[in-house]
């Protein structure tokens, strides 16, 4: 099957797919979509060896980076795994419709993200597919701030659509951007003089976008990153940080790393094209710390590192050499 018409399938899919979870969701609550969640992630899980596979990698990354002494990876592990993750999808319509209440989150650093929307500074979000990015929605939201959401989809307007005829409280703005033009770039940096936040899930190369991808390290391993969200990063100039929002012993917390200021001194005066990828080591380093911390709540079910994919290893290698010849060449200047 060709890219494009994988593409246009899978986007298809998983517009159809989050429009009935959230319509179940709306009708009969927790007891009517948790039980179907669970019956589509069984099947998901006997029938696809590959993600099982992919799982396992993930895994047993995490352990060796815990020490070798966290958990054994094995399907049962994997399992609780994918568990996890029909757990992150209720509690995603959950707060895509308003229910997660400020009082069930505990978001520590606060008051800084919103100290610099009051003062009209908008806030550059980097998000990952670990947790629930959307459960912070309901911290922000009680102050009136708005959240864009950059997404790949063609399916953005109707989305937006089927979201607000669910619930009048949604404040979240799905903006499709499948490349950056110079139109796109001003709606975004008007967004942001207006003291808006703009969300970027950073750890997913999009369908179509393969080409354009900076490597860095993640779990003691080198992968390939979305360039446009660190790049788009850096050229606004906005504030930037890591968050997330992760289920804990008692409720959910809210994950935030100011990594934008990371950046600042360690590249200050480093040159832009460093800085993307100063960015995006820091991003990857907060992402560790998360994954390290909550090792069941992050959801790539692909072949993340290339371990099973000889052309993205072959590539990975390559990058690895060519950093190291171009340190090489800075220590002998």
């Amino acid at each position: 099957m060709a890219d494009s018409r994988w593409t246009e399938v899978k986007e298809r899919g998983n517009y159809w797919g989050m429009k009935a979870l959230m319509v179940l969701y709306a009708w009969g609550g927790k007891w009517l979509m948790y039980p179907v969640l669970l019956v589509v992630v069984f099947y998901f899980f006997i029938s696809n060896r590959e993600t099982r596979r992919c799982s396992l990698a993930y895994l047993q990354r995490v352990n060796r980076e815990k020490g070798g002494n966290w958990a054994q990876p094995n399907l049962w592990l994997s399992w609780r795994h994918y568990m996890a993750f029909a757990d992150a999808l209720f509690q995603r319509a959950s707060a895509w419709l308003g229910h997660i209440k400020l009082k069930d989150i505990t978001f520590e650093e606060k008051e800084e993200i919103l100290s610099l929307t009051r003062q009209r500074k908008g806030v550059i979000i980097l998000g990952s597919h670990a947790g629930n990015l959307e459960m912070s929605r309901a911290v922000i939201g009680e102050e009136d701030v708005v959240m864009n959401v950059v997404v790949n989809s063609r399916h953005t307007e109707q989305f937006n659509r089927l979201l607000r005829s669910l619930s009048s409280s949604v404040d979240v703005n799905l903006i499709a951007m499948d490349e950056l033009t110079p139109a796109t770039a001003i709606s975004i940096r008007e967004k942001l003089d207006r003291g808006e936040c703009l969300v970027l899930l950073a750890d997913r190369i999009a369908q179509g976008s393969e080409n354009r991808k900076i490597a860095a390290r993640f779990l003691g391993d080198d992968v390939f990153l979305p360039e446009g969200a660190f790049r788009l990063a850096v050229a606004l100039g906005a504030p930037v940080v890591f968050m997330s929002c992760v289920k804990a012993a008692n409720g959910y917390e809210v994950v935030y790393d100011n990594i934008g200021e990371k950046v600042k001194q360690r590249a200050a005066s480093a040159k832009r094209g460093d800085r993307v990828q100063a960015l995006a080591a820091v991003y990857l380093d907060a992402l560790s710390d998360l994954c390290k911390a909550h090792p069941l709540q992050w959801f790539n079910f692909y072949d993340y590192w290339g371990d099973f994919t000889p052309q993205t290893q072959k590539e990975l290698n390559q990058q690895s050499l060519t950093e190291e010849a171009t340190r090489s060449i800075g220590k002998n200047d």
